[in-house]
């Protein structure tokens, strides 16, 4: 269904924000970083995950060392089309995405 929309536009940005664990959010990673256009981003939603202290996600299947930064850390190193970009880390006293805003570049 996304493939069929994709054709009338030029400039896709992805933003992904679902179940947190490494292999949800890798498996999202491989399947929707396609329709990312060039230099339009990947932005990865929660990362924050991986800095809080564990208590915080004891109820739930994602924590850390198993979260979407942790996905993104690994895949990055798999998918040379896209880097990720500091830029918006280094620009926001607050986010819920460091580390997890990718650009393609290729």
């Amino acid at each position: 269904k996304i493939k069929k929309e994709i054709p009338s536009y030029s400039n896709i940005l992805v933003c992904l924000d679902s179940n947190h664990t490494k292999a949800h959010v890798k498996s999202e990673l491989n399947l929707y970083s396609e329709f990312v256009t060039m230099g339009s981003y990947l932005i990865v939603f929660d990362t924050v995950i991986e800095s809080l202290p564990k208590e915080c996600c004891e109820d739930r299947e994602w924590s850390v060392g198993n979260n979407p930064l942790t996905a993104v850390n690994e895949w990055i190193i798999e998918n040379k089309d896209f880097t990720v970009d500091k830029f918006y880390d280094h620009k926001s006293l607050i986010s819920v995405a460091k580390g997890g805003i990718l650009k393609r570049n290729k």
